[in-house]
């Protein structure tokens, strides 16, 4: 289950996992395509590290995820394509 802040958005490390489960990576291959290890995906994933900025725009741009809804859960998880 999800854990939720008040307000009802999703807090940082549940988006990020949100956003892993939806590719249907493991850990291990999540952070292969993040180059980061298994073991940093999970202390994400459990809020026991913060991810850096650099982190969070591999995220975006690896899995076309929209960096504003990653950072406040706000507005549509998919970034849009332009033209």
């Amino acid at each position: 289950m999800l854990s939720y802040i008040p307000g009802g958005e999703f807090i940082l490390n549940n988006r990020i996992k949100e956003v892993r489960l939806g590719t249907k990576l493991n850990q291990e291959a999540f952070g292969k395509r993040l180059k980061i290890t298994k073991a940093s995906i999970s202390r994400l994933e459990s809020g026991i590290n913060h991810p850096s900025d650099q982190t969070i725009s591999l995220i975006c741009s690896e899995f076309n995820i929209d960096e504003h809804w990653l950072r406040t859960g706000e507005g549509s998880p998919n970034r849009k394509l332009t033209p």
